[in-house]
């Protein structure tokens, strides 16, 4: 199986204290997790703590998932690791490290997601990890936007033809009138 690492970091002008609870908050979780997957915390305890079994409920491309994750390592407040038990992946592993620097805190999301994710009742496999797929993606759109400016250019060449046989036929109009008085 193919495993991609995914690493963000983010410096917070907050200290540590006030940073990890924020983040370790399951309330806020749905807070920061992107609108268009409408993800939702449906079982969690109040508390999280190593051993916490958490499940979430989203979608992707329009397909209900839910998804269960175990805290698996909790080290307040430098870190703690959460794994996908059940859910789309083939392996999750989301490691949350976090350090104080430069009067602030940093804040450093290491995700290992399996390469493919099922999705569906179809069971349609998306690689939406994998840099090919990502190109290909990226090179799809540009095609679209190249076609879309093309069509553009066409549409305004038409329109500009339209005028021009529009003005030609009004300046012979004014010649046969000009030239019958």
């Amino acid at each position: 199986m193919k495993v991609f690492t995914l690493r963000r970091t983010l410096w917070v002008p907050q200290p540590i204290d006030n940073v990890f609870p924020f983040f370790s908050d399951i309330h806020n979780l749905d807070r920061i997790t992107p609108k268009w997957l409408r993800f939702r915390s449906v079982d969690h305890p109040a508390d999280v703590a190593e051993g916490t079994r958490l499940q979430h409920k989203f979608k992707i491309r329009g397909f209900p998932v839910t998804w269960v994750s175990e805290i698996t390592h909790w080290d307040p407040p430098y870190g703690f690791v959460d794994e996908q038990k059940k859910g789309p992946y083939r392996y999750w592993r989301h490691e949350h490290h976090f350090r104080e620097e430069r009067d602030g805190t940093v804040c450093e999301d290491v995700g290992l997601p399996g390469s493919r994710m099922v999705v569906g009742h179809r069971c349609r496999t998306y690689n939406i990890y994998d840099r090919s797929d990502m190109k290909a993606a990226d090179e799809k759109k540009e095609q679209t936007k190249q076609t879309l400016t093309n069509l553009r250019r066409m549409q305004d060449n038409l329109e500009r033809d339209q005028r021009q046989q529009e003005w030609n036929r009004e300046r012979a109009v004014a010649a046969l009138v000009m030239g019958s008085h």
